[in-house]
């Protein structure tokens, strides 16, 4: 069954609010800053279980801060499935850019509303 398993949200300063996340919330990081020219500047924190993605996006001046997308963490059989139904209703779907190892498929629901999809785990280690 897939299961929603990350969020992303835009930031113009991905460093200090996870600062506030895990001061306020006990939230660890589990992939500390780091940044692409392609994707931005991210840093990833978990719960343990969800985990939560704040980004500041390269080449996207007029994007704005808030919740960007949602990501479910499916089987392999479950991803090819899914990833159908999207092309059966003729909706959009992407690679995930090449930089993001947690995320194959980039789809949009029917108001297009991004959202990832995996079948890859994601569980890096707490630094």
């Amino acid at each position: 069954m897939a299961k929603i398993r990350h969020i992303a949200i835009f930031t113009d300063d991905p460093e200090e609010l996870s600062k506030f996340y895990v001061e306020t919330f006990g939230l660890k990081i589990t992939q500390p800053l780091r940044s692409s020219a392609e994707s931005g500047t991210w840093v990833f924190l978990t719960d343990g279980y969800m985990h939560v993605a704040l980004i500041s996006p390269a080449n996207t001046p007029d994007q704005s801060n808030g919740i960007n997308h949602f990501g479910f963490t499916v089987s392999a059989a479950e991803r090819q499935a899914i990833v159908q139904k999207f092309k059966d209703l003729n909706l959009q779907v992407r690679q995930a850019p090449a930089d993001n190892p947690y995320v194959e498929d980039r789809v949009y629901d029917i108001h297009g509303n991004p959202i990832d999809i995996s079948s890859t785990d994601l569980r890096p280690q707490p630094t």
